[in-house]
């Protein structure tokens, strides 16, 4: 019966955990984190690796995410409408594969506070992918801001998982 427990258990656990934070949690990384959880899906990585988003400054815990963040990304087929704003923890840098900032002052400001035993794991999104520069905030402009990160984001979905699938092969195809 314990052993049923413990096989249950681990094995609706994700291998390759990433999380990627913006300043608030209510704008870009919600957006990204949902874009990217639906691309997982259609690749047939769902289980296998996670998307999760938090803030690296949250000043309103638990908020939902922007009106026109949800209002966007549902004219793509994402639902990020059940999201709650977090701050990262100090626990983050060790139970996440990688952590993605969108920008550069955030990258600033997860290496201030990461154990530098987890500073490998913490880089800028883009980067990750091969391109450069940061994710615009949209938070003070309008929809369109919003739309042109979903489409960034979508842009970059593939390159991204193709890195997510070579960086962590043994994780994933062991699993």
């Amino acid at each position: 019966m314990f052993s049923k427990i413990i096989k249950k258990y681990f094995s609706n656990k994700p291998v390759v955990k990433i999380l990627v934070v913006c300043l608030e949690n209510i704008c870009r990384s919600p957006v990204v984190e949902g874009v990217l959880n639906q691309e997982i899906s259609r690749q047939g990585l769902e289980g296998l690796v996670r998307v999760d988003s938090a803030g690296a400054r949250v000043s309103m815990l638990r908020s939902r995410p922007d009106v026109r963040a949800v209002k966007v990304v549902s004219r793509h087929g994402v639902d990020i409408s059940g999201g709650r704003a977090r701050q990262i923890s100090g626990s983050d840098f060790i139970d996440y594969d990688l952590i993605f900032a969108v920008d550069k002052q955030v990258l600033d400001m997860l290496l201030t506070v990461c154990p530098a035993t987890c500073q490998s794991k913490v880089t800028l999104l883009m980067g990750f992918v091969g391109g450069s520069g940061d994710i615009p905030d949209p938070y003070f402009g309008n929809e369109k801001g919003f739309e042109k990160i979903v489409e960034l984001i979508e842009g970059v979905s593939h390159d991204f998982i193709r890195q997510v699938k070579v960086d962590f092969a043994s994780k994933i195809n062991h699993k």
